[in-house]
């Protein structure tokens, strides 16, 4: 049998010998392309889908990283913006009395009024109006005086370091120079739920 194949091949040898260039050239050609084929299909298509996965697992990493870096810059603008927030609260808070500075605020009130030669008939506290997280703090006012000193009583007012509305104003003439007038002075406090 071994003699057999050698036969086959030797013969298979003499054929190729016998055969002009063009042929020989073409066999060697189609005997690397088809090894190379079989490396192509075994090896390197393989290879080719791993590198191919690679780079889509890279480019979804780097899709992960950008949107990761965007939500990190987002983050400190919002921990910027919440930092600011924070501050104007706590300023506008400062500008609204807390329990303890009520009873001086109301003396300051009735000081500015008194000191400009205004008169007051009713200085009377309401009761207080709980919203959202601040108190409500309405007083009814009547005063007699002349009108410029109601207005520099309004100034003085405005001028205080805690916020007070006065709203709801009316007036009446009782005599040439004097008035009286009905007002609503409100305040406002923090509630501090800590």
């Amino acid at each position: 049998m071994k003699k057999n194949r050698n036969h086959n091949f030797l013969y298979y040898i003499e054929k190729f010998d016998k055969l002009d260039k063009k042929r020989k050239v073409f066999l060697y050609i189609s005997f690397f392309v088809f090894i190379f084929l079989l490396y192509y299909y075994f090896f390197l298509s393989s290879v080719f889908f791993k590198i191919q996965d690679i780079n889509s697992n890279i480019a979804a990493a780097k899709r992960q990283l950008n949107d990761k870096i965007i939500m990190a810059n987002r983050i400190q603008h919002f921990r910027k913006e919440k930092e600011r927030a924070l501050k104007r609260l706590d300023k506008l808070t400062k500008n609204l009395p807390d329990k303890n500075e009520i009873p001086s605020l109301l003396a300051d009130i009735s000081e500015a009024g008194t000191s400009l030669g205004l008169e007051f008939i009713l200085f009377q506290p309401e009761d207080e109006i709980k919203k959202n997280i601040i108190m409500h703090l309405p007083i009814n006012i009547r005063i007699i005086g002349s009108y410029f000193n109601l207005l520099d009583f309004l100034g003085k007012i405005s001028s205080l370091p805690r916020l007070v509305n006065i709203d709801n104003i009316g007036i009446e003439r009782i005599k040439d120079d004097a008035l009286v007038i009905n007002c609503k002075a409100s305040t406002y406090k923090f509630i501090n739920n800590d």
